[in-house]
């Protein structure tokens, strides 16, 4: 006599391997998944925060070290590569950005803000606000920014710059319609210098001070 075939053993057995098979893909795909999204959100921060090895930071000022190098990191050319922009050689100027203030608030047209700081050395700077975009913003009185020759300074030498939507006396940036703001503050070699110190700390930037909102 043929003993029976038990068709539900089997079937309980092939369920468990079908069950065990899903997990595997299951664990597979969510490791790879959270090793893609985190690369990318790595990479990501790396190009537009910049990190340890790549940046120094003063207050609300980051400085990109390897700036116009030839030897620079790959973030910081993508940086640079993805915003068309052209820069010196960090060798032989500094470039500075800040899209917050020093309290750590995000820039934006809707606030006021004054700029304070001491004079830059005998380097000459310049210092000009933009949008979001890294687009100037469009206004009727044709004001960018300032350098170290248009800038006016007070009696002790420091300078105050107003950033704001209405017309403000002396030094005065417009910003209205702008969104979110980025400053860009480039300080460059002294004349007759053959390379600029790379050490944030020995320029004193600016205070970024909101007034307003």
């Amino acid at each position: 006599m043929v003993a029976p075939i038990n068709t539900t053993t089997r079937l309980m057995r092939f369920r468990r391997v079908l069950k065990s098979a899903f997990g595997v893909i299951a664990k597979t795909a969510t490791f790879l998944s959270i090793a893609l999204i985190g690369g990318s959100v790595s990479s990501w921060y790396a190009v537009e925060g910049g990190t340890r090895f790549n940046t120094e930071r003063q207050g609300p000022w980051v400085k990109w070290s390897n700036a116009g190098r030839l030897g620079a990191d790959p973030y910081s050319k993508v940086r640079f590569n993805r915003r068309e922009v052209l820069v010196f050689n960090a060798d032989l100027a500094k470039r500075y950005e800040a899209s917050r203030d020093s309290d750590g608030r995000v820039l934006h047209s809707s606030c006021n803000y004054v700029l304070e700081g001491a004079r830059l050395s005998n380097s000459w700077w310049s210092l000009a606000v933009f949008d979001s975009k890294g687009e100037l913003i469009p206004n009727p009185a044709n004001r960018y920014g300032f350098n170290a020759a248009t800038v006016g300074y007070k009696i002790d030498g420091g300078f105050t710059i107003h950033l704001s939507r209405e017309a403000k006396p002396y030094n005065w940036l417009p910003t209205a319609r702008g969104g979110k703001l980025v400053l860009i503050l480039e300080v460059q070699q002294r004349l007759g210098s053959i390379s600029i110190e790379t050490d944030a700390s020995e320029v004193m930037l600016p205070e970024i001070k909101r007034t307003s909102c």
